[in-house]
């Protein structure tokens, strides 16, 4: 069944048996906001003066205008050679003359202060050349000269490896213990790799060597003093000849190093 508030057409002719007139007439327009700026003087204050020289009236006075560009006209384009490089193509274009007083515009070509690089004395190598894919020579100072001298070449062999070698070799001719023992001591020095300052993998290889060969000719001297009943052979002065060597290399390879121009390796603190 359609009622009233289907539309207005469905409206029932009479009206609800509980509808009653208001009592008073509904206002829709909101009311009227008080002002709420006080009203004039009604005196003048005492302490205004009226200005000695008025300006123009307010009514008068009317705001200027800023200069507007006009749509229809083209910007202004900065245009500049194309020979020379990249950069002073882009950066040599001439300043503008600007009028004492004037504000630099936007359509001014802004200048650098600096010059531009140049390009005959770049520091890179040529995209696509064999030095663009190695190693920069820029990216390592170059090693700092090392005086050599025999205070330098004594300090990279190490001063206590030094004395042992000499001890060994001198004392070792009236004492042959001696000798081995100090050539037993060299050589721990040398297996530590902490000792001298260049080429420690090589010194310990000879080191090692040396003592190999020392221990092959004690077993051979050994078997033939079993087998033949004749003098006895003995390794001692090969020890002694093995302080000497082991000595001679040492200094040897250090000097070398140095003059090479290698880097030291560095020691533990």
């Amino acid at each position: 069944m359609a009622t009233w508030r289907d539309g207005p057409q469905y409206a029932p002719m009479t009206r609800p048996s509980a509808f009653t007139e208001p009592s008073s007439a509904l206002a829709l327009d909101p009311p009227a906001a008080e002002s709420v700026l006080p009203s004039a003087p009604e005196q003048q204050p005492r302490s205004f003066e009226p200005p000695r020289d008025p300006g123009p009236p307010l009514e008068a006075v009317v705001a200027t205008p800023a200069d507007q560009r006009d749509p229809a006209e083209p910007f202004a384009v900065a245009t500049s050679t194309l020979t020379g490089s990249a950069w002073s193509s882009a950066h040599s274009t001439a300043v503008a003359p600007v009028a004492t007083g004037a504000v630099w515009a936007a359509d001014q070509p802004w200048q650098s202060q600096y010059p531009p690089p140049d390009a005959t004395t770049a520091a890179f190598p040529a995209p696509g050349t064999p030095q663009w894919f190695g190693p920069s020579a820029y990216q390592a100072p170059p090693p700092a000269p090392v005086v050599i001298t025999p205070s330098t070449v004594l300090e990279a062999s190490y001063y206590p490896l030094v004395i042992t070698l000499v001890v060994g070799a001198v004392v070792g001719l009236l004492a042959p213990s001696v000798a081995s023992f100090t050539l037993l001591l060299g050589i721990i020095f040398l297996s530590s790799g902490q000792t001298v300052a260049y080429r420690r993998i090589m010194l310990r290889n000879i080191a090692i060597g040396i003592a190999g060969v020392l221990v092959f000719l004690f077993l051979i001297f050994q078997f033939f003093n079993v087998i033949f009943a004749g003098p006895n052979l003995e390794v001692d002065p090969f020890v002694v000849a093995a302080n000497w060597i082991l000595l001679a290399s040492t200094i040897g390879i250090q000097y070398a190093a140095m003059r090479s121009g290698e880097r030291p390796e560095r020691r533990p603190s």
